[in-house]
């Protein structure tokens, strides 16, 4: 059940990330940034995947919208679910700069109607989309 009018309620995936993975901080900063990924809902015929960024719900000061967004974005769909595929470019993530700050905050949410939610880590009984501190850290290596 995806819906372009609807994006928070329908099925997908909704992802965070902190450029500057503090996790000493319970409210986004600038370099937060939530992106919500569906595997259908948009076009005439509402078959075409749908990604969006939102404004982090309690945040200090919100990431700067990316201009020319969506991201590369495309779905499969086939009776057992979806396949989902999404590509944010760095340059529109506010502050990534891995050799500066190679460690960033991570968070996902994926969202089913049917199956409910399953969060990365912590359940919907913690406000993960409104606080960074209890986001994942990953480690930006080189390659």
């Amino acid at each position: 059940w995806c819906r372009v009018s609807r994006i928070e309620d329908s099925d997908g995936i909704a992802v965070w990330v902190n450029t500057r993975s503090s996790s000493q901080i319970h409210r986004a900063s600038r370099f937060c940034h939530e992106f919500r990924f569906l595997p259908l809902g948009d076009g005439t015929q509402m078959k075409q995947p749908i990604a969006r960024q939102f404004e982090i719900k309690r945040a200090n000061e919100n990431a700067k919208i990316a201009s020319e967004f969506p991201p590369q974005i495309r779905s499969q769909c086939h009776s057992e679910g979806y396949a989902l595929q999404a590509f944010v470019p760095a340059k529109r993530l506010s502050g990534f700069d891995p050799d500066e700050h190679p460690q960033i905050g991570f968070h996902f949410i994926v969202s089913d109607r049917e199956l409910g939610s399953h969060a990365m880590t912590l359940g919907d009984a913690f406000p993960t989309d409104a606080d960074p501190s209890l986001w994942s850290t990953l480690e930006m290596v080189g390659g």
